[in-house]
């Protein structure tokens, strides 16, 4: 419903890729490795991505 309404989402790891950004997290990758040990998946490829993005590649 947002995209057909034009309103912009956002997601987990937008939210630690922010929360980086302004200094409220040291590191993505611990909380990355939380999520994982979660039941919500996540591909090598976007954890790959997200770090790169974080910096931490």
């Amino acid at each position: 419903m947002a995209k057909i309404n034009q309103i912009d989402t956002i997601d987990s790891l937008d939210i630690l890729l922010a929360a980086k950004a302004k200094g409220l997290v040291k590191e993505v990758k611990p909380l990355l490795r939380q999520i994982e040990r979660s039941d919500i998946y996540l591909s090598p490829n976007l954890i790959a991505t997200v770090l790169e993005l974080a910096g931490e590649s």
